[in-house]
């Protein structure tokens, strides 16, 4: 493993509970999330009803992604919250 920066720095980014919770509050199809938390977190998506939607995640960088959402082929605009960790 090759490690860039402060070792410690990145260890703690590794095994800490870091948390980042993104709120959308006006329907969108496309989610661009910038959460600064220096890696590659898993991705879960709710509605303002509390329901978890499925989406297509990329990774844009170990501090931003990009969800998409899809129903039927088309582009679903949804509103509720990504949490990420």
């Amino acid at each position: 493993m090759t490690w860039i920066g402060d070792q410690a720095t990145q260890l703690e980014l590794i095994t800490s509970d870091v948390t980042f919770q993104f709120p959308v509050t006006t329907a969108a199809s496309t989610w661009t999330i910038t959460h600064n938390l220096g890696r590659f977190p898993s991705v879960t998506v709710v509605d303002t009803g509390g329901t978890i939607i499925n989406g297509s995640v990329i990774y844009n960088s170990n501090n931003q992604l990009t969800v998409t959402f899809f129903s039927g082929g088309s582009a679903l605009a949804i509103t509720g919250k990504a949490y990420l960790n």
